[in-house]
């Protein structure tokens, strides 16, 4: 592979017509599972338009779909409390203003603008490695490990069904982990895009500061933390390490190295409306306290970076100290180590394996000097030159960090979790026209959070952090579906519910059929639907 061809000018074309066609290529290709869901689903079962987390992605378009029908500050439908609307991030602004506009599906929408953020992604990658690369080799092996990275997750699938059981992990599977998985959903494919952008406007800014320079880092950084406030967990300390670091270490001019601090500076208005929002919305606070995502044990993440992290500390020996370099690869390594340290720091961070995210940029760029100073060299001795020499570098890496990738495609394509029977949307299609607005629908938790998206009404169970007191919930929804639960009891988890409606799959509506405290309202077969006539009152929000 090349850095490109020059142009009748002689400057080098900003995109490769290989890097085009590649990134259009990868980012379509996260598109296939769904297709083929959407193409081929059982005559009497629907696709829900996600091949993978369910949970989330139904609250997401929840959201959305309000802003399509006009609204800015939405309603969380995913818990029986009321609450003040609430602003969730311009990612779900910008999809349903573009579902708007679209005359598709909403999850149409969806997908549309994830192909296209992750297409915008690996072109501002392709201009980060080459700000950081001299030569064509390091910026397509960076480039490549970037787009297409993942760890050993394929292996321990295998070794785990060999087994017969689950006795090792990889994180790869993780979303933020790697920029692939991520593009199944848009926010995150957004986040790792500002990172990216944000990454380059700093390492030019180190090399010819200019005002700006600083206002575009200042605005990356704004909206990086409007659409995931607990990057600055991990982004402020890079920013203020990084900048200590290069003026004690004089790496570079102390007023270059103020672009740390003015991107930093962008970060203060979304900070302070998430934390105001925090204080003046109780679901809000009571969401943070819930939002619990503890990192694996360390064994998990190292399986999950794969090859690519032994490559990276190589990569950073390969360097050595070339001035011109230095702040540029200071930042890298600081991001690094700083993300190491976060994301074992619960419960300074109770959200602390969100701080994964974005760091497979440097890392891959370490890598991709891994590969082309030391990998090809080394593969130079068996070949007979360097380009066949550079084409088997690039084979091997593939045939690393691949299997996995290819893997969560046959997956997605493969699993029926994504169906759900169409009587469900007959169901809650029917709630949606005849129940009031402020609605409260008993519910388990996977009919819960597809209620709460396609009939958009108060449910009791649907999401493990956007539900209010989740598990006691849980816990209700099980003694009300369970056929050895009596009468009396079923009554007394009702009236605490505060749901005046009961959304029930086939085999729970089997257990409340003929109970005198439930009237049957509607029967879609696989969803019934029962009014319970006493009406309580909401549930209210506990103090904060």
């Amino acid at each position: 592979m090349s850095g490109g061809t020059p142009d009748v000018t002689g400057a080098e074309p900003a995109w490769p017509r290989w890097v085009i066609v590649l990134s259009a290529a990868v980012a379509l290709s996260t598109a296939l599972p769904h297709l083929h869901q959407w193409l081929t689903p059982p005559p009497d079962a629907a696709f829900t338009g996600f091949v993978d987390a369910h949970n989330d992605q139904n609250l997401y378009l929840m959201w959305a779909e309000q802003v399509r029908r006009g609204d800015v500050m939405v309603r969380a439908y995913a818990t029986a409390e009321e609450a003040p609307p609430l602003f969730v991030g311009p990612q779900w602004l910008l999809i349903g203003l573009i579902g708007r506009i679209l005359p598709v599906a909403l999850p149409v929408t969806y997908r549309i603008v994830a192909v296209i953020l992750a297409f915008i992604y690996l072109l501002v990658l392709w201009r980060l490695v080459v700000r950081f690369y001299d030569s064509a080799a390091p910026r397509a092996f960076g480039f490549v490990v970037a787009a297409l990275g993942s760890g050993f997750g394929a292996l321990c699938d295998a070794a785990n069904a060999l087994a017969g059981r689950t006795v090792i992990c990889s994180a790869d599977v993780m979303p933020e982990l790697w920029a692939y998985h991520s593009f199944r959903l848009p926010h995150f494919t957004m986040a790792i895009a500002l990172m990216a952008g944000l990454a380059l406007v700093l390492m030019r800014g180190y090399r010819r500061p200019s005002l700006r320079l600083h206002l575009a880092a200042a605005g990356l950084v704004a909206v990086l933390i409007a659409i995931h406030p607990y990057d600055l967990a991990v982004l402020a300390p890079v920013l203020v390490v990084h900048f200590a670091v290069c003026v004690l270490s004089r790496a570079c001019d102390w007023r270059a190295a103020l672009i740390d601090l003015s991107a930093l500076a962008g970060a203060a208005l979304p900070a302070l409306l998430y934390v105001w929002q925090t204080h003046a919305n109780p679901l809000v606070a009571s969401w943070a306290e819930q939002n619990l995502l503890r990192s694996p044990h360390p064994l998990v993440y190292l399986l999950g970076f794969g090859v690519v992290l032994p490559l990276a500390v190589v990569g950073r020996i390969a360097l050595g100290e070339e001035p011109r370099r230095r702040p540029a690869v200071w930042l890298l390594v600081v991001w690094v180590l700083i993300t190491a340290l976060v994301v074992y720091s619960y419960p300074l961070v109770p959200f602390e394996r969100r701080g994964v995210e974005g760091v497979h940029i440097p890392l891959a760029i370490l890598a991709g000097v891994a590969m082309s100073d030391r990998i090809v060299p080394w593969l130079r001795r068996a070949v007979a030159d360097r380009p066949r020499a550079t084409a088997l570098a690039m084979v091997l890496l593939l045939i690393c960090i691949l299997p996995t990738n290819v893997k969560l495609l046959v997956d997605g394509a493969m699993t029926e979790e994504p169906l759900i029977p169409r009587g469900w949307l007959t169901g809650f299609e029917w709630i949606a026209r005849n129940t009031p607005e402020d609605a409260r629908v008993f519910t388990s938790m996977h009919v819960g959070q597809l209620c709460c998206r396609y009939a958009l009404r108060h449910v009791h169970l649907a999401h493990w952090q956007v539900t209010v007191d989740v598990g006691r919930k849980r816990r209700m929804a099980n003694e009300l579906f369970a056929a050895r639960t009596d009468d009396a009891r079923r009554l007394e988890v009702l009236r605490e519910a505060g749901c005046a409606w009961v959304a029930a799959n086939e085999g729970q509506a089997a257990n409340l059929r003929g109970w005198d405290a439930l009237e049957q309202v509607f029967d879609a077969g696989s969803l019934v639907v029962f009014r319970f006539p006493e009406s309580p009152l909401p549930p209210t929000l506990p103090e904060h």
